[in-house]
């Protein structure tokens, strides 16, 4: 069984620590990593309201934060620990706020990650805009 557990402000660290081992390479290989930077940058994004462990199994796997407005659910990161990816957790999850939230769900992709951005294509999403470093990517509600 897999569920979303808000994330605490005494878990940010937790989060944060997630965050490098998911992403740290990519951000490394687009901007390179600066530690102090990164940290930065994350407690500035960090708010516990849009902030969700994925759970599996009692287990936290990853975590997902997203923005909802009145036309669609923006997906600011979803990251799921190395070793559970290629399970089907990240599907189930992004399904599941899809299926529950009757809007589009949108969220960018930085343009190195081809593996990610085909997987949201299998979804479902589709290109409808870049940036210097990202695909911005939208699965439309039908």
């Amino acid at each position: 069984m897999i569920e979303l557990r808000q994330v605490l402000i005494n878990e940010k660290a937790d989060l944060f620590s997630l965050h490098k081992r998911s992403l740290g390479s990519y951000i490394d290989r687009v901007f390179g990593w600066d530690e102090e930077q990164q940290v930065s940058l994350f407690d500035k994004e960090f708010r516990e309201e849009n902030c969700y462990w994925i759970v599996k199994d009692g287990e936290r796997v990853g975590a997902i934060r997203y923005v909802e407005n009145e036309q669609a659910i923006y997906i600011t990161i979803i990251e799921i620990e190395p070793e559970f990816q290629s399970r089907g957790i990240g599907k189930k999850v992004i399904e599941d706020l899809y299926k529950k939230s009757k809007k589009d769900l949108e969220l960018q992709v930085f343009k190195i990650n081809s593996r990610a951005k085909s997987f949201y294509e299998k979804l479902g999403f589709i290109q409808y805009g870049e940036t210097d470093c990202h695909f911005k990517m939208r699965m439309p509600h039908s």
